[in-house]
């Protein structure tokens, strides 16, 4: 069962094949369009990038419906490990408060995470090609998950989980 904006209960689920179930709505307000565009400004200027930073397309539509919990089908990430979580609490408006008081920038450069996994890791997106300049800005960043006790590129520190976040949620 999920949580909707009104008490009433909401199914996202269908549009979202790998999700078993979401959370709307229970604890903040939906994102707005300037809510968006200040999160993209913001990470761009904790990453010290020449534009902002573009979210995901489906994270985006995510917030602004309010959406701040997907809970994955079990065993998502069997392949890569257990230790994985198999939710992804969306940071939305905090996401660069994590960025900074976690020292993404000092030990996992050009990683922004956008969710919790619910047992101490992050979902994040690898934005170094884009701030390379060798990938386009257009929210289109893999997504890898590190562990915040543990943050760093290493292999034993850092999963790669999806190419882009539609393919994670919608593959």
């Amino acid at each position: 069962m999920t949580a909707g904006h009104d008490g009433g209960m909401d199914d996202l689920t269908p549009l979202l094949p790998n999700v078993v179930g979401t959370a709307i709505g229970s604890q903040t307000a939906p994102h707005s369009a300037e809510d968006i565009e200040a999160i993209e400004a913001d990470v761009a200027e904790a990453l010290d990038a020449p534009e902002p930073i573009a979210l995901p397309p489906v994270l985006v539509e995510l917030l602004t419906a309010g959406v701040e919990i997907l809970t994955l089908e079990p065993g998502k990430f069997r392949a890569i490990g257990s230790f994985i979580g198999e939710e992804l609490g969306l940071l939305g408006r905090d996401t660069v408060a994590y960025l900074d008081d976690y020292e993404f920038a000092e030990y996992l450069p050009g990683a922004v995470p956008i969710a919790l996994d619910g047992g101490g890791g992050f979902f994040c997106l690898d934005v170094r090609e884009v701030l390379d300049g060798s990938a386009e800005n257009n929210g289109g960043a893999p997504i890898v998950w590190t562990h915040a006790g543990n943050l760093g590129w290493e292999p034993d520190a850092c999963y790669p989980v999806a190419a882009d976040l539609a393919t994670l949620l919608l593959a």
